[in-house]
């Protein structure tokens, strides 16, 4: 890898860098399609149980539907985000280091997520290179609401501009699509 600055300041080799180095809004969005590599990981996390859809405090379809069905995905270039988190990874690592050498009696559970996402996830690319099981991150799924997209895809989640929830403000992720689709409109 070389070192730490060099690999702080890589992005991912799959991205196609310059055009979202250049973008004036900070990232850059590429359609997948079907027959690309990452459709189908995304496809399989969608599968959820039927009976927890179309039900919830947010939902204002009136249909009745019983499966998620991926229609359009696109990977997000923010070579920013991505910089920052590297930067929070290497804070991560540190103070797991510090607390370690300090009691090393002391364990940290596993973070886990679903087994089904973590099989869909892990054929995604970058999951091998980019995640980091040492500091257990795993991936989980958010589900918002089209008026604020924009805004996530260019600084991220931010629970300061989320609305009061359940459990109060903040930035809500789950592990089945299907406890996301309870939440968005």
């Amino acid at each position: 890898h070389g070192t730490a600055a060099a690999v702080f300041a890589e992005l991912p080799a799959y991205w196609e860098k310059t055009k979202a180095e250049a973008s004036a809004d900070g990232f850059e969005l590429h359609a997948i399609s079907k027959g690309d590599h990452e459709w189908q990981p995304l496809f399989d996390c969608l599968e959820t149980r039927g009976d927890w859809l179309g039900k919830g405090r947010d939902v204002r379809e009136a249909e009745i539907y019983d499966c998620l069905r991926m229609v359009r995905a696109w990977r997000v270039e923010n070579p920013l985000l991505f910089r920052k988190y590297r930067a929070a990874q290497g804070k991560i690592e540190k103070d797991l280091g510090r607390l370690r050498e300090a009691k090393p009696e002391v364990r940290i559970p596993a973070l886990a997520a679903g087994v089904e996402l973590d099989r869909a996830t892990r054929h995604l690319p970058g999951s091998t290179r980019e995640l980091r099981r040492d500091l257990n991150e795993t991936y989980f799924m958010h589900g918002t609401s089209p008026d604020v997209l924009l805004d996530l895809l260019a600084g991220g989640l931010n629970e300061r501009f989320s609305t009061v929830a359940a459990f109060g403000n903040g930035n809500y992720l789950a592990e089945d699509a299907g406890k996301n689709d309870q939440y968005v409109s």
